[in-house]
């Protein structure tokens, strides 16, 4: 007895994982202020809030109300648009319900071009825990410090500044929002849609099998 064996093709499109996206405090003085920036100006509270995170400034978190962090145009470690306060001020990365922000790396610089003593501590907003210190270091004036990490939390992050940062200045943060599911993972984006050259792809693989199909029993 003959048989037919038909070959069958199984197209499979596998969604990619959800990525971080990734975004950069940079203190652009066009966008950073209420109108464009002038040296001490006040940094918007919305500045840097995105899909999935919420920057919040506190300049002062031992009184009532957020103060606002401060720009300055130049002069810190030759770094331009920088945010300053005071010791003590801090930056919080607040993630919305689903996501899971992240913390990359970010630069200190010190004022008017002159040596000074800062540094900064990273903490996990779920429970307050300490993921960095650096302790009080000095940044040159001459040369910005660079600080790479990467650190991610379901609830926020929180840089608390150290030491002189009235004279000294913060600048290139880069965070991240990741979307998440139940369990804490990435979310998958919902199923890819086969393209039209896919099932032109299926329909040739059918007709070449009813073809050799018809050629056997001729």
């Amino acid at each position: 007895m003959k048989r037919n064996i038909v070959f069958g093709a199984a197209l499979c499109m596998i969604a990619p994982t959800a990525q971080a996206t990734t975004y950069l405090l940079d203190f652009d003085p066009t966008v950073a202020c209420s109108s464009s920036c002038t040296d001490s100006s006040e940094i918007l509270q919305t500045y840097g809030d995105q899909p999935g995170v919420d920057v919040v400034y506190d300049g002062e978190p031992a009184t009532p109300g957020l103060q606002n962090f401060l720009y300055w145009s130049t002069g810190y470690s030759g770094l331009d648009d920088i945010a300053y306060y005071a010791g003590g001020a801090t930056l919080s990365f607040v993630a919305a319900s689903g996501y899971q922000v992240g913390l990359q790396s970010l630069t200190l610089g010190a004022w008017p071009s002159t040596n000074r003593d800062l540094g900064f501590t990273i903490t996990d907003l779920a429970d307050a825990s300490t993921l960095l210190d650096t302790g009080i270091q000095t940044v040159l004036g001459t040369t910005p410090s660079v600080f790479n990490f990467d650190f991610s939390s379901t609830t926020g992050l929180q840089v608390t500044f150290l030491g002189d940062f009235f004279n000294g200045g913060v600048d290139n943060i880069s965070y991240s929002a990741t979307q998440i599911d139940d369990s804490g993972g990435p979310t998958d984006p919902s199923p890819i849609p086969l393209p039209a050259s896919a099932f032109l792809l299926i329909g040739a693989l059918g007709g070449l099998a009813a073809f050799r199909r018809r050629s056997r029993i001729s």
